[in-house]
């Protein structure tokens, strides 16, 4: 890296091309996910809003009741402002509006850094482009999940920490160190991203100034520390185990524990493969190779040098995800890789803004080194525009595994569809008993989440499984679900005693109260005491 490659400009002009080019892609994207019915096809998409509307809509309502242990916080709070109106809700734009902002967000930040080390208009467009046409990203984008606000959250942070190292300016790092605390409370890869960004911090400022480092490090570590404190706290007050996010019944880690469903835990070679195969089928193999070559020209050009470590920190989501597949903490299952299919195919997209950056980083050595005419250098880029975008649609659906996987998860069982359509005709009020960690009823029903109790619902729950007769209007059960909590736990005899039968479809079963029941109340005061 070059000093005098370094600038802290911005035409307003390339600034405006980039926003309005990502915004009309991501609202394009968005509008026919809508149109195809593909915003809540994830389940976690539907508990991600559902999330969100409980801090006002639910038996417990308040932020401090709501806040869970599985999940991070800072995705439902952003959801939470939009999730209050119903049409946003019923339809999943709550969660479409705070991840299309996300996108183009990430957008121009990638586009941003590019311009930090090259000034070269063409090469931040190429890195832009390259983000913005994947169409894993242009799905995700377009529903409630977090993986688009954690992308924004690493791409700002390593953006401002690449400006304050061009500018010295103290405000750029305070930026990063609050957006790295904001990607920590966003997923829990976001936590490993701090570890690594931290070391880049304390690498930057050993080759500014060794007198800075303990310093800056522990003005960019106290955010974070702030944060992970908060919700070590959160978890040992309301659940009795301060990583209870780690290990308790709602971890990732006990959830795949439960399926059986680690296929790679224990063995680094196959991590790194099922990983490998995973960013080839997200990414595609052209420019995963203009990747790796851009990755491996920039280490020739700048090697480890103290001023030049920021970049590398887009690498980070590599080792990252090897290791947290390697240790179990999380699972992709992929078509060509055993057990065969589409689980979680996401989590390899965070290396996607890495893979943007560093293809604009060798475009702008190519135009570096070209022999003077520049003619050949731009036919060629503008044949890969063309061939990448083909490259995906081409090899489809394998150039978009989060698609598929998704049309997987909207098409396995059409039955939940069905009996959420029923209940959107037949629902006329009550409560309804159902197990909502294993069933995603949609939204679209328009039954206020106050009136649904879960076997977790506090006080409530456990009452209810033991009465239903008493509490619930409605009951739902999956019999097909081997994880579903109401399986075997209602009495048989309650339910042919004080319940009709309406609805039975593969397996599912919905049960009306043939009499009233007095209507349900929690005693939050009582609640916050205990």
């Amino acid at each position: 890296m070059v000093d005098k490659f370094f600038s802290d400009e911005v035409t307003i002009k390339s600034f405006r091309r980039v926003f309005y080019f990502t915004l009309i892609v991501g609202f394009l994207a968005q509008l026919a996910s809508y149109y195809y019915e593909y915003v809540y096809a994830y389940p976690d998409s539907i508990s991600r809003v559902d999330i969100a509307r409980r801090f006002y809509d639910s038996l417990t309502p308040g932020i401090s009741q709501q806040l869970g242990t599985a999940w991070l916080p800072i995705p439902a709070v952003m959801i939470l402002p939009f999730a209050y109106f119903d049409f946003l809700w019923y339809t999943g734009l709550a969660g479409s509006i705070v991840n299309l902002t996300c996108f183009v967000i990430t957008s121009l930040c990638i586009f941003l850094s590019v311009r930090l080390i090259t000034e070269h208009r063409l090469s931040q467009y190429i890195a832009v482009f390259i983000f913005v046409i994947n169409p894993n990203i242009l799905y995700l984008q377009t529903t409630a999940m977090s993986e688009m606000i954690l992308m924004m959250f690493m791409t700002a942070s390593v953006y401002y920490l690449l400006k304050w190292n061009v500018t010295g300016e103290k405000v750029w790092f305070i930026y990063s160190a609050i957006l790295t605390a904001l990607a920590v409370g966003s997923r829990y890869e976001g936590w490993t991203f701090a570890v690594f960004i931290v070391i880049a911090v304390v690498l930057l400022c050993f080759g500014k100034n060794k007198t800075m480092v303990l310093r800056y490090s522990i003005l960019y570590v106290a955010p974070t520390a702030l944060f992970v404190g908060f919700w070590l706290y959160h978890n040992w007050s309301v659940y009795g185990d301060p990583i209870a996010f780690l290990r308790g019944e709602y971890s990732a880690g006990a959830w795949f524990e439960k399926g059986g469903r680690f296929n790679a835990k224990g063995d680094l070679l196959f991590s790194l493969v099922v990983y490998l195969n995973n960013i080839v089928q997200l990414i595609g193999t052209i420019p995963l190779l203009l990747f790796g070559v851009g990755v491996i020209i920039y280490f020739l050009v700048n090697k480890f040098r103290f001023s030049a470590i920021t970049p590398y920190v887009f690498l980070i989501s590599i080792p990252v995800t090897v290791y947290l597949v390697y240790s179990g903490s999380i699972i992709i299952e992929m078509p060509n890789i055993e057990p065969y299919g589409y689980y979680n195919a996401r989590y390899g997209v965070f290396i996607i803004p890495g893979v943007a950056f560093f293809i604009g980083y060798l475009s702008y050595k190519i135009y570096e080194y070209r022999y003077y005419n520049n003619l050949p250098y731009y036919i060629g880029y503008f044949v890969l525009a063309l061939i990448i975008p083909l490259s995906y649609y081409y090899n489809w659906p394998k150039g978009a595994p989060v698609i598929v996987e998704t049309a997987f998860f909207n098409n396995s069982r059409p039955e939940i569809n069905r009996a959420s359509e029923f209940l959107r005709m037949n629902y006329k009020g009550g409560t309804i008993f159902y197990d909502g960690v294993n069933f995603s009823l949609k939204p679209w029903t328009k039954i206020d989440i106050k009136q649904r109790i879960y076997p977790e619902s506090w006080e409530v729950g456990p009452k209810t499984l033991a009465r239903p007769q008493d509490y619930a209007n409605w009951i739902l059960i999956d019999n097909k679900n081997p994880y579903y909590r109401l399986r075997d736990k209602v009495d048989p005899i309650v339910l042919d005693k004080f319940y009709d039968l309406l609805y039975v479809d593969n397996g599912i079963e919905i049960y009306r109260r043939n009499a009233p029941i007095e209507p349900i109340s929690v005693d939050l005061k009582k609640k916050d005491e205990q």
